[in-house]
């Protein structure tokens, strides 16, 4: 696990990012159903998931992502740089 988050601060860098941070996410969620007094259907779900936030050219950024694999972490920091990129050229925005 930690080599994706180094992996997302370090693409976050090279594009330029003057901060980055990412946050992982686990849920885990339980629910049972009952009929006449009895249990009638019990259902688990697990679910991971990640976040990206950077900072480019002053402005922030942010994109996040359900799979946790190298070409998704990539994917996710790019486009939260992207974000962040796009927000710092619409007018008004002061760095």
């Amino acid at each position: 696990m930690n080599e994706f988050l180094q992996l997302a601060l370090d693409e976050a860098t090279r594009l330029g990012a003057s901060y980055a941070d990412v946050r992982i996410a686990r849920y885990q969620r339980q629910q049972i159903a009952s009929e006449d007094e009895r249990i009638s259907r019990l259902q688990d779900q697990d679910s991971l998931g990640f976040g990206v936030r950077t900072i480019v050219n002053g402005a922030w950024g942010f994109a996040s992502g359900g799979r946790m694999n190298r070409e998704e972490i990539l994917r996710i920091t790019r486009l939260a740089c992207d974000i962040a990129r796009a927000s710092a050229s619409l007018p008004g925005h002061r760095p």
